[in-house]
């Protein structure tokens, strides 16, 4: 599959759901990544990505700026994003100009929302990028990643999933993915 043709993968088995106390360990897996090693300043790809950001940020001891991008078309759930995401960055990104960076999202879906990212912010092209899940739909994959999942996965800091669904929570993390290719 090729960006502009990756789809994420829903299963329909169902909603894989989150707790912070796992979402700070993945984060913490995430820290210690080599993706991070060399990272001066943390890119946080809000909202999503806003939290774990944080997380990582302090752990490391690092500065933090943000992006804001998005290609779903509502906070519903398993919504499919279109393939286009927009990307709003703050004016001045100027803790980030020339600085090693890390980006930071909460799921790897297509890898749509990384490439817009890069494209509007051009000197993040060589940033390597970490994600708490990679959806197992996508052509690629960020540097490092702690769960592959097949189907929606609902945040801590989203609103819950409907009483009515299917869920199973992700489980507490011990190992990283990693890919050496920038996506």
């Amino acid at each position: 599959m090729t960006g502009s043709h990756a789809h994420r993968r829903f299963s329909d088995d169902c909603l894989w759901t989150l707790d912070y106390p796992t979402a700070v360990a993945a984060a913490r897996l995430l820290a210690q990544s080599s993706a991070a090693a060399d990272a001066e300043v943390v890119v946080a790809v809000a909202r999503g990505g806003l939290w774990p950001a944080a997380v990582i940020a302090a752990r490391l001891r690092l500065p933090m700026v943000s992006v804001t991008a998005s290609h779903n078309t509502g906070e519903g759930v398993r919504l499919h994003a279109t393939h286009d995401a927009s990307v709003s960055c703050p004016v001045d990104l100027m803790p980030i100009t020339g600085a090693h960076a890390l980006i930071v999202d909460d799921i790897y879906g297509t890898g749509a929302t990384l490439r817009a990212v890069r494209d509007a912010v051009p000197h993040l092209n060589s940033a390597p990028a970490v994600a708490l899940c990679r959806n197992t739909g996508a052509d690629g994959a960020p540097q490092a990643w702690v769960w592959d999942v097949a189907d929606w996965v609902c945040f801590p800091w989203e609103d819950p999933p409907p009483a009515t669904a299917t869920t199973r929570p992700l489980s507490t993390p011990d190992t990283l993915h990693t890919s050496r290719r920038l996506p």
